[in-house]
């Protein structure tokens, strides 16, 4: 079934007002939202120069291009960002700090929204290459992906990270969806330390996606689910990514991560493919219109915390200034409980990417303008 993010939900409720309210504020109270420290839409342009707090790594500055263009579907900010990926052009990657560090001890999720063009779209039968965004670190996370013919060892080193591998190869299959974590330096190569999942996926062309990894750092279990958007905003499940256990991964040449990861930064890398000859392995211009990373409960005051605030405001405001009449009394928190039932509903759909804390606190702060 499609999921509507943000819905509005206008149910009256002709009797039992107080009790409505109070059983609404107890689920408000006691809702678990994943806080989002970064949330990017993209809406002005991100580059630390113009005012944001992406920076270019790498050469290639004329592959990521900010668009000032009309949304793609309703709740999308104006603006995105264009990123042309071209394996046989130089390594280069768009990043920001996510402001902590997690770890493969700690549980959190990203992802992006983003369309992937079908205008100049190829993908070499006899190439592989992927097209990427995920979590890095700062300091260990190099440019080199691949390797190449005089050196195979690359240093992608801490990564965390959605890989779209679009080949269709007769001899492989594909395309890939292949959620992907590369741990800590072992040896000279990021290679000796790196672990995947596939699903054999076609990520539809011209088509806003919503693309979710979740890291359960209680069981180590990377997933991810992937979903299409409508003009109206409307999410339809498309596929469900195969499950990624880190320390017990499935496949008869699999190997666990060794030690583990750390990541401090959200980044969209765009590699070079140092086994490519003259032909990319991908060409592809993707549209993001938004980044998000989160984790439970951290980010200051969730908009959950928040909504229980602005109920116990609610509240104080009828003592303060009471109704006079018994009709009026039961208008009124007829009323409130319609707006805190539609906000309850908001908060329980503020998980990563659906509604950013600042949306969802502006709105709930708005509930109360009776």
């Amino acid at each position: 079934m499609p999921t509507e993010v943000g819905t509005m939900m206008r149910t009256r409720f002709p009797g039992h007002h107080k009790l409505a309210i109070i059983a609404v504020a107890a689920t408000v109270s006691v809702s678990t939202a994943f806080a989002a420290p970064l949330t990017e839409t993209f809406n002005a342009s991100p580059f630390v120069g113009d005012g944001g707090n992406f920076t270019l790594k790498g050469p290639g500055v004329a592959q990521f291009t900010h668009l000032s263009n009309a949304p793609a579907f309703t709740g999308d900010p104006a603006g995105s960002l264009e990123v042309g990926y071209d394996t046989l052009e130089p390594a280069t990657r768009l990043t920001a700090p996510l402001g902590m560090a997690v770890t493969e001890a700690d549980t959190f999720s990203f992802g992006a929204v983003l369309t992937i063009r079908s205008a100049g779209f190829y993908a070499d039968p006899n190439g592989f290459a992927q097209i990427a965004f995920g979590l890095i670190n700062s300091t260990t996370t190099g440019l080199d992906r691949t390797g190449d013919v005089l050196d195979f060892d690359n240093d992608t080193f801490d990564m965390v990270e959605f890989n779209y591998f679009p080949n269709v190869s007769s001899f492989f299959g594909g395309p890939f969806v292949s959620p992907t974590t590369l741990g800590a330096q072992v040896g000279t190569s990021a290679f000796n330390n790196v672990v995947f999942s596939s699903l054999e996926f076609t990520l539809p062309l011209d088509t806003p996606l919503r693309v979710e990894l979740t890291y359960d750092g209680g069981i180590s279990i990377l997933t991810g689910t992937i979903d299409s958007i409508a003009p109206d905003g409307t999410l339809m499940p498309l596929a469900a990514t195969v499950p990624l256990d880190i320390f017990n991964p499935s496949g008869a040449f699999a190997v666990p991560i060794q030690g583990g990861f750390t990541v401090d930064a959200i980044a969209i890398s765009a590699y070079f493919d140092g086994f490519a000859f003259g032909q990319a392995s991908v060409q592809a211009t993707l549209v993001y219109d938004e980044l998000f990373f989160s984790t439970p409960g951290s980010g200051g005051t969730t908009c959950a915390e928040l909504a229980d605030q602005v109920f116990d405001q609610m509240c104080n405001d009828l003592f303060s200034s009471p109704p006079t009449s018994l009709d009026e009394l039961e208008t009124v928190v007829d009323e409130l409980a319609v707006r805190i039932i539609s906000g309850a509903e908001i908060i329980a759909d503020n998980t990563p990417g659906s509604e950013s804390d600042t949306a969802c606190i502006a709105h709930v702060q708005g509930l109360i303008a009776l």
